[in-house]
């Protein structure tokens, strides 16, 4: 780029002239204007922290220490003198949270220079010699377009008229030909899977497809209270603006399912594009969601004017680290469209739903549209009622189809993991469903009624899952799968049957037909292998353990399942075992036991760690006692593993006797956790999960819980001195005899709080909880907060006021 000429004498100089890059230099600079710093220094500070708030995503631009961190990467990019100015600048704007493509990068440059161009700076222009700079950039410009011009006469005269137009057409024709409608449409019209052809009455997704339920956790489009789903989707198609919508969803509550439904009734809208987001490698997203959308469909920025994207799995990218970074980029990078509107599908949890203008949440099928749906498989009504118990988990549309498939009677009331345990046990379960000479499934010699051949194949299945568990994203290659051969009538026959794909898509990779059923498989293959090593040595079963979990975290349905199946087997009570293992890795390292190669090995280490930690969880237990070793992975944030809170589960541990003074715990899960009589004293617990915790006598003076839920929590003479509660869920707890001066409990929900004999001097409430709590306590001595003046005065002066 042109531009870079300019931004180069700026580098230059900071080259040069050898220039502080620490974060804590340019704050000292821009903030004391000591003699220390030169004129020229600051100057060059200011274009630097200018620029860059300029340029920052509206999630960062007003976080000050994001902005510096930014100056910091960008500085010491710069004096990397092996690094093109254009890495140097495409660094800056991936921490900045946008897309480092080329408008943006072309951006970042003009801002720098208008900023250097400012009035202020005209000691840094003269160290830059920018007038002689100015001079030759327009002349370098004015070759360029002459150049170009003179390019393009001789590019077009030398080719046939015929020709520029098999030009303009194969550009043309290449566009959106990655568009994954066709995908879609095929799925809605083909037949769903467990159906035969030979059955003669073969259902296709289209057939028994039913409009979900839904709730609408927020709509900023026009809409009516009677609004169907359908409705609300095409009102959001045709909506003449730039808006963005989430659908989300339990796993297999429909979510595919509603993208082809759309995608057949929107099938000759060119305007309406559909992309997956597994579909895209790490290495696609490393300029953002916006560049993989645009290289995907071999399009201009232009080009997505008007237009409706529609990208499926949000929870199935294969980022896990950044994924909120990436989200913000992408929102950050369609500000400058005025048309572009995204719909994107995700499992809850695994995205922000604040981000979105429009929220809709899918809902399970009530009684009324589970027995339509079955009418809609079998053909005919179902007998018996449908209990209110039922509907979680037949409400289910995936577990409700392969619940009829398999026979099961869905007015029994059933958990989930039971209907799957049921779907794939050995007898009576889906594979009586199988049929060798691709005759009807139904009665009769079939391979899969040999209990050895189910055997075989269920190994092969929870094989083929885990795998999938540990490539994290990337694609199980089908020609280097291991297929069983099974025996039938004195034959071998290789099989390869649902409930993977390429039976049924001719692909060659390796996918099952349904994300919870991998995932079922997955901790179908980690109950067997901790079944087959818990009576073995603990550093077999370290070993075994840490090879599990070293590549990828459990999701919440994995958990569930096999919460399940340890509950309900003799593994239940052999807790200790695993309880003394993890014990034991967190005193010698997480992957010190573990006999396979660990890269990285600090991120197998957080895995390990969060993995244990949830496993632990499976078990019936009151409280999980852990070494205080714990301390060196949960209490501090620090360069050996950067914690990612949100994952971290130690609800109900028994952290008595562990000191975990100035802790950082912000957003961690410590609900049921026993705190009792220790010292959290300055601990950061913003944001975190306490409900039902013990906290009775516990050191919480000085503490942040602001944002913290904390109800039913038990925090009986409690110190919290000048302790930061505001905003907090006190609903419920037990303060009686707490220590709460001085204490910030502002905007607290404090609805059924017991404060009884609680010491309230100098503690802040605000005018709501003042009425609130006048009626039941003597609030002498505390202080009001006044939303209207926001000023804090002292309760008798509230009072005077009032009065």
């Amino acid at each position: 780029m042109i531009i870079d000429d300019f931004v180069a004498a700026f580098i230059s100089k900071i080259v040069s002239d050898g220039i502080d890059c620490t974060k804590e230099t340019i704050k000292d600079a821009l903030k004391r204007k000591s003699k220390k710093y030169s004129t020229l220094d600051i100057q060059m500070y200011k274009v630097i922290i200018g620029t860059i708030k300029d340029m920052a995503s509206p999630y960062i631009k007003n976080d000050e220490e994001k902005i510096y961190d930014a100056a910091e990467v960008l500085l010491k990019s710069i004096k990397n003198e092996d690094q093109i100015i254009l890495d140097k600048i495409k660094m800056c704007l991936k921490y900045l949270c946008v897309s480092p493509d080329k408008e943006n990068c072309e951006e970042f440059q003009k801002t720098f220079r208008v900023r250097i161009l400012k009035k202020e700076n005209e000691e840094l222009r003269n160290a830059l010699d920018w007038e002689r700079s100015e001079q030759c950039f327009e002349t370098v410009l004015k070759i360029k377009r002459n150049v170009d011009s003179i390019k393009s006469c001789v590019e077009k005269e030398s080719l046939s008229s015929n020709q520029q137009k098999n030009i303009q057409s194969n550009n043309q024709q290449n566009k959106f030909q990655n568009n994954k409608k066709k995908i879609y449409c095929d799925i809605w019209n083909q037949s769903m899977f467990l159906q035969h052809k030979d059955q003669g009455r073969l259902v296709r997704l289209c057939d028994a497809f039913i409009v979900p339920n839904y709730y609408l956790h927020q709509y900023k489009i026009w809409h009516d209270e009677d609004d169907t789903l359908e409705s609300l989707i095409d009102k959001f198609i045709n909506y003449q603006n730039r808006s963005t919508m989430l659908i989300t969803g339990v796993p297999g509550i429909g979510k595919t399912s509603i993208v082809s439904w759309i995608a057949n009734k929107y099938k000759e809208n060119d305007r309406v594009i559909i992309l997956r987001f597994r579909d895209w490698e790490k290495k696609d997203l490393e300029d953002g969601i916006l560049e993989a959308i645009k290289n995907t469909l071999q399009c201009s920025k232009m080009d997505l004017k008007y237009k409706t994207l529609i990208l499926d799995g949000f929870d199935e990218i294969k980022l896990l680290e950044n994924r909120e970074e990436l989200l913000n980029g992408f929102f950050n990078s369609i500000l400058d469209f005025d048309f572009l509107k995204c719909i994107i599908t995700s499992r809850p949890h695994y995205i922000q739903t604040e981000k979105f203008n429009n929220y809709i949440e899918l809902a399970p099928f009530d009684s009324q549209k589970i027995r339509m749906f079955y009418t809609n498989i079998k053909g005919k009504e179902l007998d018996g009622t449908i209990g209110v118990e039922n509907i979680d988990v037949y409400g289910i549309p995936v577990i409700l189809y392969m619940s009829i498939m398999c026979g099961l009677d869905i007015t029994n009331c059933n958990s989930k993991p039971e209907i799957y345990n049921r779907i794939f046990e050995k007898d009576g379960g889906i594979f009586d469903r199988f049929s060798f000479d691709e005759k009807a499934y139904g009665e009769g010699a079939q391979i899969l009624r040999d209990t050895n051949n189910i055997e075989k194949y269920l190994v092969f299945l929870r094989e083929t899952a885990f795998q999938l568990f540990k490539l994290n994203g990337e694609d199980l290659i089908l020609k280097k799968c291991d297929i069983p051969t099974l025996k039938f009538e004195q034959k071998n026959i290789s099989i390869l049957e649902f409930p993977l794909k390429p039976l049924f898509e001719n692909i060659e990779k390796i996918e099952f037909i349904h994300k919870s059923i991998y995932e079922y498989f997955v901790s179908e293959y980690i109950f067997s292998c901790v079944n087959n090593f818990i009576n073995g040595t603990k550093e077999e079963l370290a070993d075994i353990l840490g090879r599990i979990f070293k590549d990828n975290y459990l999701t919440l349905e994995m958990l569930e399942f096999l919460q399940y199946r340890i509950r309900s087997s003799k593994l239940n009570e052999m807790f200790g075992n695993v309880l003394d293992t993890f014990n034991m890795m967190l005193q010698d390292g997480m992957t010190y036991y573990v006999s396979e190669p660990c890269k990285p090995i600090i991120i197998c280490e957080k895995k390990i760690f969060y993995n244990m930690l949830e496993l632990l969880h499976s078990w019936e237990t009151k409280y999980i006692r852990l070494d205080n070793s714990i301390l060196n992975y949960v209490l501090f944030k620090n360069d050996r593993i950067d914690i990612v809170w949100e994952r971290m589960n130690l609800s109900k541990i028994d952290l008595r006797g562990i000191d975990v003074v100035r802790a950082d715990l912000e957003g961690a899960d410590l609900s049921e956790t026993n705190l009792s009589e220790i010292s959290l004293c300055e601990t950061n617990l913003s944001s975190a999960n306490l409900s039902k915790a013990d906290l009775r006598g516990t050191n919480l003076n000085g503490a942040n819980l602001s944002g913290a839920r904390l109800r039913e929590a038990l925090l009986m003479v409690a110190g919290l001195i000048r302790t930061n509660l505001n905003k907090a869920d006190l609903s419920y707890a037990n303060l009686n005899g707490a220590d709460l001066r001085e204490a910030d409990l502002r905007k607290a929900d404090l609805k059924g709080t017991k404060l009884e004999a609680a010491y309230l001097d100098l503690s802040i409430f605000d005018e709501e909880q003042i009425n609130y709590l006048e009626e039941s306590y003597k609030l002498n001595g505390t202080r009001v907060y006044i939303f209207s003046t926001k000023e804090i005065i002292s309760y008798e002066e509230y009072c005077k006021r009032r009065n």
